[in-house]
């Protein structure tokens, strides 16, 4: 989230999910949900194979 410049605050607050949610994705100590999974692609304006790291550009 750093690359685009938003707080995982700010995220979570898109998103409809608490601020800890997210620093536990960030940190990969669990996972979004699959519905939350696609609002964060929209939100933080990125393709699923960005987010999971498989660009392989």
């Amino acid at each position: 989230m750093a690359r685009k410049r938003i707080s995982e605050r700010r995220v979570a607050a898109l998103a409809g999910v608490s601020q800890p949610a997210v620093s536990k994705w960030c940190s990969g100590k669990s996972v979004p949900r699959l519905d939350t999974f696609y609002q964060l692609c929209l939100i933080l304006e990125s393709s699923p194979n960005e987010l999971l790291g498989w660009d392989t550009q």
